[in-house]
């Protein structure tokens, strides 16, 4: 499965509200484990779990997820192999004895619109980023090549229809990394 996706930053979230129907906020908890070996942050891969608290189910779910190197477009839209499963607390256990360590959380409140591009399933999000700010992504997932073609063009013609030209190449991590090494954010607070 291939992760076809772009990131723009916004104000506020009023004429992407008016557009599509979107689900209630799920509180997103995310926490980046860093390989033993290698340098995930050298190879642009990324290993996190996430905790989904759904306040209007009392849900709690735990989602296991490998983000390969990623290639990404003139346009900012980046693509990259995706794995992903749910999982128990007993992963923590396991990513612990071989190795693994935390090394930055994100934390953010969601909210999800799927619609139908083009035949494409594809997922608009606002997610309200605790201390970074506010950002829509526009997200398709893909099998083949000529899939990810498709959605590249999507998620242009997509957001150019929303008025998305503020784009954010980096993913939440990379972006609090560095506000943490500006001294922009508490590091006792956002790694470990």
């Amino acid at each position: 499965m291939f992760e076809v996706e772009a990131k723009f930053v916004v104000d506020n979230f009023d004429i992407i509200e008016q557009q599509y129907e979107f689900e209630d906020p799920v509180l997103e908890k995310d926490v980046y484990y860093q390989h033993p070996s290698r340098d995930f942050l050298n190879s642009d891969e990324w290993l996190r779990l996430r905790t989904i608290i759904d306040g209007a189910t009392e849900i709690d779910l735990l989602v296991v997820t490998y983000k390969g190197a990623k290639l990404i477009t003139e346009s900012g839209i980046k693509t990259r192999q995706e794995i992903e499963f749910k999982a128990s607390n007993e992963i923590v256990e396991l990513l612990k004895i071989l190795g693994f360590k935390k090394f930055v959380r994100v934390e953010k409140y969601r909210r999800k619109s799927k619609i139908n591009y083009n035949d494409l399933n594809t997922m608009i999000t606002l997610d309200d980023v605790i201390g970074l700010g506010k950002y829509v992504e526009i997200e398709i997932l893909v099998e083949d090549f000529n899939e990810k073609l498709l959605a590249i063009n999507a998620i242009e013609t997509i957001s150019k229809k929303l008025g998305l030209d503020k784009s954010e190449k980096r993913g939440y991590a990379k972006m609090i990394l560095n506000e943490i090494e500006f001294g922009r954010m508490e590091k006792s607070i956002w790694t470990g």
